[in-house]
């Protein structure tokens, strides 16, 4: 009876603890996948065709970007925060981001650069930011 019940609880421990190890595992892990990366990465070089930037011009979209995807993550990942408090650090780097590529770009290629993404984006089709 006893080895029963310590299979049984062995078996009921191994069932609960797959899905907190699975947790645990690091997002970065999940979400930067390689396929995602690729995905990212061939849709700024598309931007910087289709706008036809020069090359630092896209360098600099290319850094400035990379740059807040990091801290975008940290903010998703970040468990103590509550939603609303996430949405707001969000759209504060969202914001700071846009200051950033507004100030190497230019006015006029900010506003194609906008344009080009409402266009491309489910997310942004309202036009909010």
């Amino acid at each position: 009876m006893s080895k029963k019940m310590t299979a049984c609880a062995a078996l009921v421990i191994a069932l609960f603890s797959a899905p907190a190890v699975y947790a645990q595992k690091k997002l970065e892990d999940r979400r930067d996948s390689t396929a995602m990366r690729l995905k990212r990465e061939e849709r700024l070089h598309q931007l910087i065709t289709d706008l036809q930037l020069t090359n630092v011009q896209g360098d600099s979209i290319i850094a400035i970007n990379n740059e807040f995807q990091i801290r975008r993550d940290s903010v998703f990942i970040n468990r103590r925060l509550s939603p609303e408090d996430k949405m707001s650090r969000y759209q504060v780097l969202m914001q700071a981001m846009n200051q950033r590529l507004k100030a190497n770009l230019g006015e006029d290629l900010f506003t194609r650069y906008e344009a080009w993404l409402n266009e491309r984006s489910p997310f942004r089709k309202s036009g909010k930011q």
